[in-house]
């Protein structure tokens, strides 16, 4: 600060010493253009809540995992910093008080709520009084938040006009959200309910879907989700044909013969993607490789296969496929049907290769390299 004579415009604090305690409130006070702060650790909520608002042009304000803040404070920080644009809580905890969001905050744009250790439900987040006064979010993420299971009041997202970054992990709704158009990046996690996917409002949101904007679209951990949401999800972003990048995981539907339905229908475009993974799939083997070869893969550039059944067969039919000449990297850990023989081989393709043995390594397919 001194060396700065004041005019620090971004600070990040981690690990003050006891005595320093007050270097907080002394930082926010002198450095009258400080626009960003973040704090890793080294100070409690309510010292937080106490500087913060004093730099008057505060515009950013990160709290680490081990800056813990209460719901209420980080709602009283956002009422006493008009000014934030951005704003990331990754560690916060709950009293039981439904969030009332009294003042407007429409310079808002990132928002994070981020709960902590102790899981409490998405309800006390009251994520439609938030949208009303906060309207011009572009990217929001709830993390961390257990489901509200009241599917009459469920956070309705198309609210959000602007938001263009979604992150839900994991869905915190019992139902389907609605999603505003506008949105290019899209990541679910965690939908573990089947009258998640059966209940009425979730075919309204579904059937209103319009995702013609979207470039990325990541599903993670979603054991019920039925293979016809997907392919309803796929289908909403044709559009122009925008998705680059595909992430669904860890997902009981995804096998080889849904893979090349969606190819066959069209609903999966493989020649746009540019990244793809199909990681922690355990019914996925070498069919779903020669398929994606097949229909072309032209851009793509990174896949990550891990923890799948595919063989080296299969991936020596991908890297020499002709429409495969812009992969970069395959990631691999994990797949337990192919040896280190095929990673080098990969790598003599100039494509860079993440492969870790696993314990119990067993080999699949034997073929002759070169």
């Amino acid at each position: 600060m001194r060396r700065s004579r004041g005019k620090v415009l971004c600070a990040k604090l981690n690990r003050v010493a006891v005595q320093d305690s007050d270097i907080l409130t002394t930082l926010t006070t002198r450095c009258k253009e400080l626009r960003h702060l973040e704090i890793v650790n080294g100070f409690s909520g309510s010292s937080i809540l106490d500087a913060a608002p004093l730099a008057m042009n505060l515009e950013s304000i990160v709290l680490s995992e081990a800056a813990e803040m209460s719901l209420d404070g980080a709602n009283v920080l956002l009422q006493k910093c008009p000014n934030l644009q951005r704003a990331e809580f990754k560690n916060l905890i709950s009293a039981g008080n439904r969030m009332a969001w009294p003042v407007k905050m429409e310079n808002l744009r990132i928002l994070r709520l981020e709960s902590g250790s102790k899981k409490v439900s998405s309800v006390f987040l009251n994520l439609n009084a938030l949208f009303e006064h906060a309207p011009n979010i572009t990217e929001l993420s709830i993390i961390g938040w257990l489901k509200d299971n009241l599917p009459l009041v469920a956070p309705d997202f198309g609210k959000l006009p602007h938001l263009t970054h979604l992150t839900l992990n994991p869905v915190p709704t019992a139902v389907f959200p609605r999603l505003p158009a506008s949105l290019t990046s899209l990541s679910m996690s965690g939908c573990y309910s089947m009258d998640f996917f059966s209940h009425p409002m979730t075919q309204i949101n579904l059937s209103s879907l319009r995702l013609e904007n979207l470039t990325e679209l990541r599903i993670h951990d979603g054991q019920y989700l039925p293979a016809d949401v997907a392919r309803t999800l796929l289908a909403h972003c044709r559009g122009d044909d925008k998705l680059r990048i595909l992430g669904i995981t860890r997902c009981l539907f995804i096998n080889d013969t849904v893979i090349q339905q969606f190819l066959d229908e069209g609903v999966l475009v493989a020649e746009h993607l540019e990244e793809l993974d199909l990681s922690d799939n355990a019914s996925i083997t070498d069919t779903t490789v020669e398929a994606l070869a097949q229909h072309g893969v032209a851009a793509l550039k990174k896949l990550n296969l891990s923890r799948t059944r595919v063989t080296g067969a299969g991936l020596k039919t991908l890297v020499t496929h002709p429409k495969a000449n812009k992969l970069e990297r395959l990631v691999l850990n994990g797949c337990t049907s192919m040896g280190i023989d095929a990673a080098e081989y990969i790598k003599t393709k100039g494509i860079a290769v993440e492969f870790r043995f696993p314990d119990n390594l067993k080999y699949g397919k034997r073929i002759r390299y070169g």
